[in-house]
């Protein structure tokens, strides 16, 4: 091969793998530019996630979340995954947790790399918030190299679904919002062309009252 003709076929898959320009990229910022203006109306809110990863073998997590602005956060599990364990956030970075069972009543201070803040899809309880998934869903917006945008029903209600495609571990990311309460339903990561995470979000229910005494374990 004749170096010209290599630098030829570098610069058109360079091309190819490129990150969409800023113009290409508009109708995914204004679909998440919605979604956070919608999670700006939400001062607090409760939900029941499912994660689950099938990258090996199948793990299931359950939990309950509860969330109130600006940063306080409590996650119950509800198994298989550490059934009982609770972790509490508070908003000036103070984390505490404790294993459920017989140790339920150790209480013990946690740093924010610890093992115990990341469940089976190794996301950290501090991206657990729809807040911090919008974001990350912005930073991602800016490496993806293509996307659609479609409308799907689910159990009678209508869904938006955001496909992303990347070069890297995840090479496709499926983001469902329920379209009228803009709000992420579901999660799913692809490696190699196949599921390998699925998060969902269930009970709903926003703009709660939460005492602050709920996040004190």
């Amino acid at each position: 091969m004749t170096r010209l003709l290599f630098v030829a076929m570098c610069l058109l898959f360079s091309q190819c793998v490129s990150a969409l320009d800023d113009a290409d990229r508009e109708p995914v910022i204004e679909l998440l530019t919605k979604l956070k203006d919608q999670y700006s109306e939400i001062s607090a809110y409760s939900a029941v996630m499912k994660l689950e990863n099938f990258k090996d073998n199948r793990e299931l997590q359950r939990q309950k979340v509860w969330y109130k602005k600006p940063g306080y956060l409590l996650i119950e599990q509800l198994g298989p995954y550490k059934e009982g364990a609770r972790l509490a956030i508070l908003p000036d970075g103070t984390i505490k947790g404790h294993l459920g069972g017989f140790f339920s009543f150790m209480v013990a201070p946690l740093k924010p790399d610890d093992e115990n803040l990341f469940g089976v899809t190794n996301d950290s309880a501090f991206t657990t918030d729809f807040g911090a998934i919008i974001n990350i869903a912005f930073d991602l917006a800016k490496k993806m190299t293509k996307f659609n945008i479609s409308g799907v029903a689910v159990n009678g209600r209508n869904q938006i679904v955001l496909e992303t495609h990347f070069h890297g571990e995840f090479e496709r990311y499926r983001l469902f919002i329920d379209s009228e309460k803009m709000l992420i339903v579901r999660l799913e990561r692809y490696s190699d062309n196949r599921l390998a995470h699925r998060i969902s979000w269930f009970e709903v229910n926003t703009n709660i009252k939460i005492d602050d005494k709920k996040f004190k374990l």
